[in-house]
């Protein structure tokens, strides 16, 4: 399956030995990457790697500091390639765009749901 069009794409490309935090900042505002209304925050959030990006080896890590984590409005979670995966080639030239789906459920009564996909563009540095 295709990422989506308005996938947010990550501005930093990762190499595949790279083991780094990722930021999403679930903004109120009127862009397309808002996720919160006015007076509302996240009440909890679930991150799924997409077929496609876990068949490339694409990791949400936990354990040892590094389990996602809400924090205000600020999702944080450390990505990596599995190690038997990191020396594909399909990650030479260009490299691939994998995609997590971030999926929020907002303290409202009732709760709203919105989910996005985040596209990371993994490619030998």
């Amino acid at each position: 399956m295709a990422l989506p069009p308005n996938a947010y794409l990550s501005p930093q490309p990762l190499d595949p030995k790279d083991i780094l935090d990722q930021k999403v900042n679930l903004r109120q505002d009127d862009s397309d990457q808002t996720f919160l209304q006015p007076n509302e925050s996240a009440a909890s959030f679930t991150l799924v790697a997409t077929a496609e990006a876990t068949a490339a080896g694409l990791q949400i890590m936990t354990g040892g500091q590094r389990d996602p984590a809400l924090s205000g409005n600020m999702v944080r979670f450390w990505l990596q390639i599995a190690s038997g995966m990191q020396e594909n080639a399909a990650f030479n030239g260009a490299g691939l765009t994998l995609g997590i789906e971030l999926t929020i459920t907002t303290n409202s009564t009732p709760s709203r749901t919105k989910q996005r996909t985040l596209a990371f563009q993994v490619a030998q540095q």
